[in-house]
């Protein structure tokens, strides 16, 4: 008898399991166990049959007959893992499947690169044994994929900030600092930790406060506000000018969470141009 409730009376009602699991959108196998160190697929899944191209020819066969060296022992690592635990572990895997170019499902899908969550559940009779193991797999290479291309915009948005020539900062919906870039810290001379523990730090002259309330409104109302010239102030006193840009930012729920502001530093052409 194999210990594991709901998972027992599915093995043992195999036409309700095969209904089950044929049903379900994950990949899923019923793995014999044998000495506890060599294991053989009884069953597979539709989806499990027609993405990994196996088939029931493959059934009662060592796993070694048709997984790739690599896939195989990190496979066996996981269920011998699984079978020292006696609880069931979860993993992922990076695969290049079909596996098997001999089977006629290959012809389906041909030498595709997948992301895949497993998780192994190990199954034992009375006498402690683990004669089988569950193993459940989700393709979560779309999710993967967009993890690395967030991953990879991440990357460039960050060589951006780091190395351009403009001014960029972020700041909430209290207009404190967020974020400031190196080219701020040049530019103005304030260091970020100055400005993120100094809430009453400001760049803006006394004078130009109502230019500055104006633009947080427009933001609020969702506009983005396009380059024009306006005067900031930097730590020593020095009056700079800019071309500034400012785009509203939002949080999960849509509402108006700050905005981001880019500056280019024109001071040097404006005193060519009163000259």
């Amino acid at each position: 008898m194999l210990k594991n409730g709901f998972t027992y009376e599915l093995v043992n009602h195999f036409d309700l399991f095969i209904h089950i699991f044929n049903s379900m959108s994950d990949l899923v196998f019923l793995v014999q166990v044998n000495q506890g160190k060599d294991f053989r697929y009884l069953f597979a899944n539709a989806v499990a049959n027609r993405l990994i191209g196996l088939d029931e020819t493959a059934y009662g066969h060592a796993l070694d007959e048709f997984l790739p060296p690599e896939t195989l022992a990190l496979v066996t690592e996981k269920y011998k893992e699984a079978i020292k635990k006696k609880v069931p572990i979860t993993y992922e895997e990076e695969l290049n499947w079909p596996f098997n170019n001999n089977r006629k499902s290959q012809s389906i899908n041909k030498d595709r690169k997948g992301y895949f969550e497993s998780t192994v559940t190990p199954l034992f009779d009375d006498q402690g044994k683990c004669t089988h193991l569950l193993a459940i797999v989700r393709d979560i290479t779309e999710q993967k994929e967009k993890e690395q291309e967030l991953k990879r915009v991440s990357e460039r948005m960050e060589l951006i900030w780091n190395h351009t020539a403009d001014v960029i900062y972020t700041f909430n919906a209290s207009t404190s600092f967020v974020s400031v870039n190196p080219a701020f810290e040049h530019l103005f001379g304030w260091k970020s930790e100055e400005l993120l523990n100094d809430p009453t730090i400001s760049i803006v002259p006394k004078h130009d406060r109502v230019e500055l309330e104006q633009i947080i409104e427009a933001l609020k109302n969702g506009q983005i506000v396009l380059s024009h010239e306006v005067r900031r102030i930097a730590k020593n006193g020095q009056i700079i000018h800019v071309l500034a840009s400012y785009s509203p930012i939002y949080d999960h729920d849509g509402n108006w969470d700050g905005g981001v502001a880019v500056y280019k530093d024109v001071t040097e052409q404006m005193k060519i141009f009163k000259n």
